[in-house]
This record gives structure tokens, C-alpha cells and sequence, in this order.
């Protein structure tokens, strides 16, 4: 049961380097197209930490899941 919290780890310290590289550009006044590329990313990786959280829930209580 370990394998989960390690993911969960990895994802976490992966959200915040993704995170700080959407910051960096929005703050210093980047280009419009270099804070789009920026979100775009973060975005994707929010889909995935939302996508592992959720598998996760749907495995800890499956007879509710549709």
C-alpha cells in the first residue's frame, strides 16, 4: 500500500515545480504566448492529480462508484 503515497508524493512536489513555473512568467510580465504555454501545462497537470485522486476514491469505495 505504499506505492500510492509514493505517487501522491511525487505528484505533489511535480505540482509545485509546475506551479512555480506558471508564477514566474505572470509575475516578471512574460509574453502573453509564454504565460498561455505556462497555465497550459499546469493545467494538464492538474487533470492529472485530479485523475489520480480519483481512481484512488473509486478503489477505497467501490460500490459507490457508477
Amino acid at each position: 500500500m505504499r506505492e500510492p503515497i509514493i505517487a501522491d508524493r511525487a505528484a505533489a512536489l511535480k505540482y509545485g515545480a509546475d506551479h512555480r513555473k506558471q508564477v514566474d512568467p505572470t509575475m516578471s510580465n512574460a509574453p502573453v504566448t509564454e504565460q498561455v504555454a505556462a497555465w497550459t501545462g499546469m493545467q494538464h497537470h492538474m487533470d492529472a492529480i485530479a485523475d489520480a485522486l480519483s481512481d484512488g476514491i473509486a478503489k477505497q469505495f467501490p460500490a459507490r462508484v457508477n
